[in-house]
C-alpha cells in the first residue's frame, strides 16, 4: 500500500518535518515502514525556517520506499501534476530554477538543509535551491543503503561560499543520478558530491553541471568507491574543475560526457587530488542562454547526438523521448535529435487518408 500527503502552504502538512512525524507515528511498527510513503511538494512550493530531516524507519522485509517528489496524480496526488517537468511550457521555459514553473523547496532564504538518512529513497521532479555557507543544501547520508535515486531535478546555489548543492554518500550497491541540472552561482559551489565509501556503486547519467562562479567543482569524489559517469555535460568555471579525486584510489569511469574551460580530470583509478585548470566564462555556445537558460542551443557542438543510449532512461529532463541511439549529452534533448514518439498517433492519424485514397485509385485500377 501507498500512503500519499502533500506538503505546503495548503497541503496535508506544511513542512518536511511534520510529514515525517506522522510517518514515523502512523506508518511504522518497530521502527519499520508498513507502507510506501510519499511527500508530493505543492506547486506553491516550501521555504522551510528549520533543517528537514528524515529518518526514524527501515523499509522492513517487504522492501517498501520513500518518495519525496512534486505534487502529481500518478502517485497519489488530487490536484494535478505541480513539477517543472509536467509543465504546460516546459519546452520553451527557460531551463533554470525558477518558482513560477513548479513545486520547489527553498532552502536559501534560512541557510537551512534537507537531510536524508533512510533506504529506498528517491528525490524527483523537483526544483531545490540553496544557500548554505560551507554547508550542503540536499544531503542523503544512509551509509548502508541499498539504493538511492535523483532524477529529474533542478539544483541552484544562491549563496556560499563552498555551498554544496547535492551528496551522496553510502556503500549500497544501486545509486543513480540523471537527468538532473546543477548550477553553482557562488564561489567555490561543489555541485555534487560523491561520498560513498567502500563497494559503492554510483551511476550518474545524462546531467548537465554549470559552473557559473569562480573556483567552483563540479564533481568531487570520496574514497573507496567506483562511479560510472555517462553522457553528462559538466562546464567549468574560472579556476574551476570539472571532476576532483579527494583520496584513496576512486574509481571514476566516464563515457561520452563532454566538458568545457577544463577536462575530466580522470577516467581510471586514482590516488590523491588534482589540480584545478584555468578556464574562462560559461560556454555560450552549447546552451540557449549562458547564465538563464540551460536548454542546449540548436549550434551545439558537444553535446548534440554525442551520446549513446544509456539502459532504462528513455525521457530527458523535460520528459521529451531522447533519441535511442545518438542522444544528447547532458539533461536537456534537442527536438531535432530525438523522435518523440509521443507525436507518433498523430502523424499516422495525418497520413492515413492519402494511404486511403492510395488503395482506392489502385483497386479502381484493376477493377476497370
Amino acid at each position: 500500500m501507498s500512503v500519499y500527503k502533500t506538503v505546503g502552504p495548503t497541503g496535508d502538512f506544511s513542512t518536511i518535518n511534520l510529514w515525517v512525524a506522522d510517518v514515523v507515528a502512523n506508518h511504522t511498527s518497530g521502527g519499520a515502514l508498513t507502507d510506501n510513503v510519499i511527500a508530493g511538494i505543492q506547486a506553491a512550493g516550501i521555504a522551510p525556517s528549520a533543517d528537514d530531516t528524515v529518518s526514524g524507519w527501515t523499509p522492513s522485509a517487504s522492501n517498501f520506499t520513500t518518495k519525496i517528489t512534486a505534487d502529481n496524480t500518478a502517485d497519489g496526488g488530487a490536484a494535478g501534476n505541480a513539477s517543472f517537468r509536467d509543465n504546460a511550457n516546459v519546452r520553451t521555459n527557460a531551463l533554470k530554477y525558477n518558482t513560477a514553473n513548479g513545486a520547489f523547496i527553498n532552502y536559501a532564504a534560512s541557510t537551512k538543509t534537507l537531510t536524508v538518512a533512510v533506504d529506498l529513497f528517491t528525490f524527483s521532479d523537483l526544483q531545490a535551491q540553496g544557500n548554505k555557507n560551507y554547508g550542503t543544501t540536499v544531503s542523503l547520508t544512509k551509509t548502508s543503503s541499498t539504493s538511492l535515486s535523483v532524477i529529474g531535478c533542478i539544483f541552484n546555489s544562491t549563496g556560499g561560499p563552498h555551498d554544496q548543492l547535492l551528496n551522496v554518500d553510502g556503500t549500497g550497491s544501486s545509486y543513480s543520478v540523471y537527468n538532473n541540472l546543477f548550477v553553482g552561482n557562488t564561489t567555490a559551489t561543489l555541485c555534487m558530491a560523491w561520498s560513498g565509501a567502500n563497494n559503492a556503486n554510483m551511476k550518474m547519467s545524462y546531467c548537465t553541471f554549470v559552473g557559473a562562479s569562480a573556483f567552483a567543482q563540479q564533481v568531487g569524489l570520496g574514497s573507496y568507491g567506483t562511479l560510472v559517469i555517462n553522457n553528462c555535460y559538466i562546464d567549468g568555471a574560472v579556476y574551476g574543475t570539472d571532476i576532483v579525486g579527494n583520496a584513496h584510489g576512486y574509481t571514476c569511469n566516464t563515457f561520452n560526457c563532454a566538458t568545457t574551460n577544463s577536462s575530466l580530470v580522470y577516467s581510471a583509478n586514482r590516488s590523491g587530488s588534482d589540480t584545478a585548470t584555468q578556464g574562462s566564462a560559461v560556454n555560450s555556445t552549447e546552451f540557449t542562454s549562458s547564465t538563464t537558460d540551460f536548454r542546449l542551443a540548436a549550434g551545439s557542438v558537444k553535446c548534440k547526438s554525442n551520446g549513446t543510449n544509456v539502459s532504462g532512461i528513455t525521457d530527458d529532463i523535460s520528459r521529451f523521448t531522447r533519441n535511442a541511439s545518438t542522444p544528447c549529452i547532458g539533461a536537456w534533448e534537442l527536438a531535432s535529435s530525438a523522435v518523440n514518439t509521443n507525436m507518433l498517433p498523430g502523424i499516422a492519424f495525418s497520413i492515413l487518408p492519402f494511404f486511403m485514397g492510395l488503395l482506392t485509385n489502385l483497386y479502381q485500377l484493376v477493377h476497370k
